[in-house]
């Protein structure tokens, strides 16, 4: 058995060599053009289940690739998660049943709004600052990290911090810190040892699978890009994984909050194969988790 697996190991990373190597090769000016490239926030990235946007007080199914534009509400229904771009480097990604909408979409003063449910902000990058709006109050996120919003019964207000710093009512919370908030002045206190549910679990998944993607984006569509746009960051397409992933110029030496390189190129087959380590890591969480709730549900 453990020759198997390590012959399964080699294997597995010869693949991911090849498909690398065969990816990162330079392309035409015409094959390029299958590789659209954005600097707007509010693209609707990913979606998991049914989603619906109001506009104008209309309701209609939501479809990936359908940009947001101010106050125009995203509503994930139950069972459902979405994702939306926010300026290149930072992501939302919603859970079921949640409400969300653009405020504000400046580079330099994005402002969000959580109206119910919960939400994930990934930020490899924060430009000026993101404000996210909720019933009870705003917060300013400030620094690159990893954030929880979730808005309760009574619009009760939480926030999780898993790493960076946000500011709400004249107060700073940093990375282990959580931010309660209904009636009066935010209470911060320590995280602990509190895990990610299923739902964080997803946004971590989804996490290493842009990165993978952006790794294996042909270099010169990279560099053509950002050279042309005079910007250190874009969002490019990935015609492969048919979603926009996060491009930085090398140089900028990105890591995202969850401790992966994004946005570098030219790792090879060495962070191809760091990229599946962090695959079987995260499955073995997101399964552990399963049976725990699973277990609990049948003692009740």
């Amino acid at each position: 058995m453990k020759i198997s697996k390590i012959a399964l190991a080699l294997a597995t990373l010869m693949l991911s060599t090849s498909l690398f190597a065969k990816d990162k090769a330079s392309i035409t000016e015409e094959e390029g053009r299958r590789y659209p490239v954005s600097a707007k926030a509010g693209v609707v990235n990913y979606i998991a289940g049914y989603v619906t946007w109001n506009r104008n007080s209309y309701e209609d199914p939501l479809a990936a690739g359908k940009e947001l534009l101010v106050g125009d509400v995203l509503k994930t229904h139950q069972g459902t998660f979405a994702e939306v771009l926010l300026n290149p480097g930072s992501f939302v990604r919603l859970s079921e049943n949640s409400e969300f909408t653009f405020h504000d979409k400046a580079t330099n003063s994005l402002k969000v709004g959580l109206g119910k449910g919960s939400a994930v902000i990934e930020a490899s990058v924060v430009i000026g600052r993101i404000t996210v709006v909720t019933p009870a109050s705003e917060y300013a996120i400030t620094r690159a990290g990893l954030y929880r919003f979730t808005v309760g019964e009574g619009d009760a207000t939480s926030v999780v911090v898993r790493k960076g710093r946000v500011e709400v009512s004249g107060k700073a919370a940093g990375a282990g810190k959580k931010i309660a908030l209904s009636a009066g002045a935010p209470v911060i206190t320590s995280l602990g040892n509190q895990g990610e549910d299923l739902f964080e679990v997803w946004s971590r998944r989804r996490s290493a699978s842009l990165i993978a993607m952006g790794h294996n984006l042909p270099a010169n569509v990279v560099q053509h890009n950002l050279a042309a746009s005079q910007i250190p960051a874009l969002w490019v397409y990935s015609p492969a994984g048919k979603t926009f992933v996060f491009a930085a110029a090398p140089r900028l030496c990105v890591v995202s909050p969850y401790g992966l390189p994004s946005g570098t190129y030219g790792g090879g087959a060495l962070e191809a194969w760091k990229t599946i380590k962090e695959y079987n890591r995260i499955d073995q969480r997101a399964e552990s988790l399963r049976e725990r709730f699973e277990s609990r549900e049948v003692r009740q």
